[in-house]
């Protein structure tokens, strides 16, 4: 692990990813380095140029040095990389030599573009909240060592830490809707601390359609996001309107054009990377073809084979 040459930020944010980064990865880390006020470390077995960027630092970890890390601070074994999920709210110990001398650290994933995450992570939300966001794809702690352990305190119907850890089943501990109620936020709330669950503008893009519709709101078939001096957008190609939001989660969506150069202004179609004058209608799929079919039952069928394999195990 290279040496990490630590600012004078506040706030860590670390992702780990193993495999291949994401083809259109430059954008996320384009719009990572301009929230200049948080550090990034992405820990992972690929390797890219962090040298363009003052705030994004690559750790280079494979997953078998991850489970050894693992397992000298909780003493247990990780069976596989999506079980991370259940080890988000733990990163606080398990990278406590990376987050040491930050105020607050967190987690977030790749398959996101951000806006101005100030709106989210404003100084009075850090004032006044341990934690910000209930979801996996991001969340911010106070680095507080009560805080960082708070998942050791599982006690439910016969749960406690290890069990959920030493089980192959996914948990879901960094969720608001952990298996069997059990979660960090309940634990961190049981505990009398506080937590912001929701920002307006956080943005989840609903993965079973081709089109880019933002979870819980009105699909609009021409849809796409726009990303320019640090800001994203949504905006629709027919009616012209236009909203700030803080970033977009895709989900795991894979984009057919991902070769677009300028990673300082560029729109967000179902297709993929644009210059926002170049967007037609082709960009966008009609309702008859909205369904992703394939991939939504390829993603579930894989999701339920790796559980059913490991159950047999």
């Amino acid at each position: 692990m290279r040496k990490i040459n630590k600012s004078q930020n506040k706030i860590a944010v670390i992702c780990p990813y193993f495999g291949n980064l994401p083809s259109n990865y430059k954008f996320t880390f384009a719009s990572m380095a301009v929230n200049a006020f948080i550090d990034w470390y992405i820990v992972t077995d690929d390797v890219f140029d962090d040298s363009r960027y003052s705030n994004v630092t690559c750790i280079k970890l494979n997953f078998d040095e991850i489970k050894n890390r693992i397992k000298s601070v909780l003493g247990c074994r990780i069976s596989r990389v999506y079980k991370l999920c259940d080890y988000k709210p733990l990163y606080g110990m398990i990278f406590k030599d990376i987050f040491m001398g930050y105020e607050y650290w967190g987690y977030s994933d790749l398959d996101i573009v951000y806006g101005d995450l100030r709106k989210c992570l404003s100084k009075d939300n850090l004032m006044h909240y341990d934690k910000i966001l209930d979801l996996g794809h991001l969340s911010v702690y106070r680095n507080d060592p009560l805080i960082n352990m708070i998942c050791t305190t599982i006690e439910n119907n016969g749960y406690s830490l290890k069990s959920i850890l030493d089980s192959d089943d996914i948990y879901v501990l960094d969720e608001s809707y952990g298996k069997n109620h059990l979660s960090v936020n309940e634990l961190l709330e049981q505990a009398g601390y506080s937590v912001l669950r929701k920002v307006e503008g956080c943005s989840d893009i609903v993965s079973r359609y081709r089109n880019l519709y933002v979870m819980d709101t009105e699909r609009q078939v021409f849809t796409y996001l726009k990303y320019e001096n640090g800001k994203l957008y949504i905006r629709n190609w027919k009616n012209q309107t236009n909203q700030e939001i803080i970033y977009a989660h895709f989900q795991k969506r894979r984009f057919e054009r991902t070769s677009f150069s300028n990673t300082n202004e560029f729109a967000i179609t179902p297709k993929g990377f644009f210059d926002e004058k170049d967007i037609q209608k082709n960009c966008f799929y009609p309702r008859i073809r909205d369904l992703r079919f394939c991939w939504y039952i390829k993603f579930r069928f894989k999701r339920w084979f790796d559980n059913a394999k490991l159950q047999w195990q």
